[in-house]
């Protein structure tokens, strides 16, 4: 029990950056047996976090907004057909990645 709430208290710590994520973490580790799983959620929301916070700091969002504005008006339904499909194939590659949750009432 002490490893699981020092667990969940450390990982809540590095992630203060989004206080959100720390209810769904302690969900994700009532149901998840393996608890492997919370590292990936745990990296990955470190990692969106780190990028994000590089990306504003820097001025990248910027540009990259500027570049997005500008292929949007110039080609509206390849910009959008291209994040459909990319957010289609990033869905299928995270399905087989989670096992399946089983909730008991």
């Amino acid at each position: 029990m002490l490893i699981l709430l020092g667990t969940t208290i450390t990982a809540s710590f590095f992630d203060s950056l989004n206080p959100s994520a720390i209810a769904q973490q302690m969900l994700l580790q009532a149901m998840v047996k393996n608890k492997r799983y919370i590292w990936f959620f745990i990296s990955g929301i470190t990692l969106a976090n780190l990028a994000m916070g590089l990306g504003i700091y820097y001025g990248v969002v910027k540009w990259v907004s500027r570049l997005l504005v500008k292929l949007t008006a110039a080609y509206p339904l390849c910009v959008y057909g291209t994040e459909l499909g990319i957010g289609l194939i990033l869905f299928a590659f995270s399905i087989p990645a989670y096992p399946k949750f089983y909730v008991t009432i």
